[in-house]
């Protein structure tokens, strides 16, 4: 049975079970069937009075007698079929009706989660945009949008449009580009010329002076509803009430984008065995980019970048010797403030190991930005050495004791440290102050990175922060670090509470233990940064 003759073998109600089951479960899984079938009802007359007759039939909400009138003993008797096929033409009546309430519309609209992630326009900002929204700009304005499906859209001014759903949009006037996920095929760009319906796709459009173009850059469009023509990759169509179809010459999909660089890539470096921290937007929900893993070891066969959200593991992207480059996306970022990036392995034994990470910042609505550094591994450190114990108050006085030397992180002896030390089995005490305009949000955390040979205590305004391969209690210069370090070239990161700070001046203090006396190197570096 041709496709036709099956709808309308449908509306008459002349279908077996079995047949209206495979009807069912075509509309079901094939969008194109499903499609022409609605099409088809829309142009049948018939179709209004079918759906009242089954409403009666098969005791579904009542309409008006003046609407319907009663099937008589012999229709009666012609449609008396087993309770599985009443059913079946119920739901099947309910979807035509419904049908017709919607427009061709699915039964439950999708939801409007576009969101404003670039916004070169007075009117406008980041942001989500409301249902039914009417978005006007100006010339030169333009605006770009995300949803959560991925789909992306551009808008170049001057132009009007409204957003209807996710999968829908009227477009009143201007240039509009859409870029669509799978999830949101079938995507309708309404307007008052000609209806254009997206079957996978990326394409333009572009409506001036009652005369609309479409430019289709990947996929396959449907340009038109009845009198239609479908328009493939690379292929450009105008329509116009007086000129109806006709083919132009194709556009690039730079007359559809703004002149200015909107979307840069955010490009960082992970050492190994280092971390390396983002601040997250509060409205960032999902990023999306590449990460390739360099110099690769081939000896190492279990090589992963760790990603976690907080203090919370959400992914581990695995390399191999024939897979160094990995697509990555992470999804409900919504309520993490930072992301912290961990590779299993050490500097000291692959000196040049790091994975280069790249996100697309169009998927967010703010560029992340980097931790604000307090302390760098580079800063000029007051320092101690010696047989016998700094001053009490050494870790909170307003200035460093007299007999402090001043220099260049890093300090130790036997480790190529920038400041060399004296060979001697005294601890190494230290202490760096900076300024801190005001106390920053309860969600922050203070982060350290510190290279120790071999153990270290940090204190912040006097307040032990943070204890590195040493036992508990108090401490003083006899005492000594409880491990033996074998990767001080390594950098061991902390997230701490940030209690202690307060705005104005603070000072951070180390002291420094070895394993044993007479040991043969000592060494110590770190950094103190703020993210917020």
């Amino acid at each position: 049975m041709k496709q036709e003759e099956l709808f309308d073998a449908y509306l008459r109600q002349e279908l077996s079970e079995s047949q209206m089951r495979e009807l069912l479960k075509s509309l079901e899984s094939d969008p194109e069937i499903k499609k022409a079938f609605f099409l088809y009802v829309e142009e049948t007359s018939s179709m209004i009075q079918c759906a009242h007759d089954m409403q009666t039939e098969h005791h579904l909400p009542e309409v008006s007698k003046s609407e319907t009138t009663a099937p008589s003993q012999e229709e009666q008797t012609k449609t008396i079929i087993p309770f599985n096929f009443k059913l079946i033409s119920s739901i099947a009546a309910v979807i035509i009706c419904a049908f017709l309430i919607l427009n061709t519309q699915d039964l439950k609209s999708p939801q409007l989660t576009y969101r404003i992630t670039e916004a070169q326009a007075e009117s406008f900002s980041l942001g989500s945009v409301d249902s039914l929204e009417t978005i006007s700009l100006n010339t030169n304005e333009s605006l770009r949008l995300i949803n959560d499906s991925g789909s992306r859209l551009q808008l170049i001014g001057p132009m009007q449009a409204k957003f209807i759903n996710d999968k829908k949009i009227q477009l009143n006037s201007g240039r509009i580009s859409i870029h669509l996920n799978n999830k949101d095929k079938g995507f309708i760009l309404q307007n008052p010329i000609k209806g254009i319906r997206d079957i996978g796709t990326a394409f333009g459009a572009h409506l001036k002076d009652q005369n609309l173009e479409l430019h289709v850059f990947d996929g396959l469009v449907e340009f038109g509803t009845k009198n239609k023509i479908l328009v493939k990759e690379n292929e450009s169509y105008s329509y116009s009430d007086k000129q109806g179809f006709s083919s132009i010459p194709h556009l690039s999909e730079q007359i559809f984008t703004s002149d200015k660089i909107i979307n840069p890539l955010l490009q960082f470096k992970v050492l190994a065995g280092e971390d390396y921290f983002l601040k997250l937007n509060e409205n960032t929900s999902s990023l999306q980019g590449t990460i390739n893993i360099l110099n690769y070891n081939p000896q190492n066969q279990k090589l992963v970048l760790q990603i976690y959200a907080d203090d919370e593991f959400i992914q581990g992207v695995q390399f191999t010797n024939k897979q160094k480059e990995i697509q990555v996306k992470l999804s409900d970022l919504d309520k993490a403030r930072m992301l912290r990036f961990h590779i299993n392995g050490s500097n000291n034994d692959i000196p040049t190991l790091y994975a280069q990470v790249n996100f697309l910042q169009n998927d967010i609505l703010q560029p992340l930005k980097a931790n604000q550094v307090l302390i760098s591994d580079k800063a000029q450190w007051h320092f101690y050495k010696g047989e016998a114990a700094p001053q009490e108050d050494w870790k909170t006085a307003s200035q460093a004791p007299i007999n402090w030397q001043k220099s260049r992180a890093s300090f130790g002896y036997s480790d190529k440290a920038i400041t060399e030390l004296n060979v001697d089995d005294h601890p190494l005490h230290l202490r760096h102050k900076f300024q801190l305009k005001q106390l920053p949000n309860k969600m922050a955390k203070l982060i350290i990175s510190a290279r120790v040979d071999d153990g270290a205590i940090f204190h912040l305004n006097g307040v032990e922060l943070q204890r590195i391969y040493l036992h508990d209690g108090p401490l003083d210069q006899r005492s000594r670090a409880n491990f033996r370090t074998k990767s001080e070239a390594k950098f061991v990161t902390f997230s701490l509470p940030i209690d202690s700070l307060k705005p104005g001046e603070n000072i951070l203090s180390a002291s420094v233990y070895q394993f044993e006396k007479k040991s043969s190197d000592m060494f110590f570096n770190a950094r103190l940064l703020l993210l917020e």
